[in-house]
């Protein structure tokens, strides 16, 4: 027992040693008067209270014209964070939109040395960009048969026969009509489309005419249009989606307001103005015969004279 015992105090004096090599000695001395954390709170509750709370100022969105920050510090706190929470989901919209473009630059680089021989074939570059990836697709993923298949349709599609025999004159005239018929459809759908762009194109540069806003929102008037609305109601959604135009429509739609109540003001009172002309006719009117009462008193002399001769 009394070697056990001096066993633990050698461990004790050892881990106490251990210590003290790692970290240093404690330089702590116990505090005589504690400092009561209840007096410190009051206090700085205190100089808490004494400081009055200065406003946040916001920054104009970036976005912003320099002109246009005067407008920024006169709106509501609530308007203000919905102008920097749009703002935010605009910058995140081009950002998708910018990759976006990205890869469609990317893509088209790849594809345009390929032009002159995909037309030569009746085939767009999107049509041979599907036709590719699903080959891929089909020889990546199939089984054995499967692959064996699309490889065979695919070598056929290019007169190839993969058993070694020949392609007859009579397979490789059909063959051909049939690319020719293909490009004809080809052909067609890219002329409809067009025609159709150049409609779109036509009715958008006629709608631009008629909405003064219409240059300003017309970027963020796309991601309307492409969710399947009408020119009116992306351009009416795009103008109070854009910080500028919804400041000028707010301050038209005041105007217009006041310009209401302003003519409904002068309407009433020309009714009024009219209804006091004939209220002064009609008195008059009244009062007219009472004028000439006068000459039955002129007279009375003369009929008394003639009376008397009687």
């Amino acid at each position: 027992m009394d070697d056990f015992a001096d066993s633990e105090v050698d461990i004790n004096e050892a881990s106490e040693s251990i210590a003290t090599d790692l970290f240093g000695k404690s330089n702590e001395e116990p505090v005589d008067n504690p400092v009561d954390t209840e007096d410190v709170n009051e206090e700085v509750k205190e100089e808490r209270e004494e400081d009055p709370e200065v406003p946040e100022v916001k920054a104009p969105p970036q976005s912003w014209k320099k002109e246009m920050h005067e407008h920024w510090s006169k709106l509501d706190p609530e308007v203000q964070d919905y102008f920097e929470l749009r703002e935010q989901q605009m910058k995140e919209g081009i950002e998708v939109a910018k990759e976006d473009a990205i890869l469609g630059r990317d893509l088209r680089d790849v594809l345009t040395p390929f032009d002159e021989l995909l037309k030569a074939q009746g085939v767009d570059q999107k049509t041979a960009t599907q036709f590719l990836f699903n080959a891929h697709y089909k020889l990546s993923t199939s089984d054995e048969q499967g692959k064996l298949d699309a490889i065979n349709q695919i070598a056929q599609s290019y007169g190839i026969n993969l058993d070694g025999s020949k392609v007859t004159p009579e397979i490789q005239s059909l063959q051909q009509e049939i690319s020719q018929l293909k490009q004809i459809v080809s052909q067609s759908q890219q002329q409809s489309q067009q025609e159709r762009q150049a409609k779109v194109l036509s009715e958008i540069d006629a709608f631009a005419e008629k909405h003064e806003y219409f240059d300003e929102v017309e970027d963020e008037m796309i991601p309307f249009l492409n969710t399947g609305m009408t020119l009116q109601d992306a351009y009416e959604k795009a103008i109070w989606a854009n910080p500028v135009t919804r400041i000028k429509e707010m301050e038209r739609l005041e105007k217009e307001k006041q310009d209401k109540l302003e003519a409904e003001k002068q309407e009433k009172a020309e009714k009024a103005k009219k209804a006091k002309s004939i209220n002064v006719k009609t008195k008059d009117t009244i009062k007219a015969p009472t004028g000439h009462t006068g000459r039955m008193f002129d007279d009375f002399p003369e009929i008394i004279r003639e009376l008397n001769s009687r």
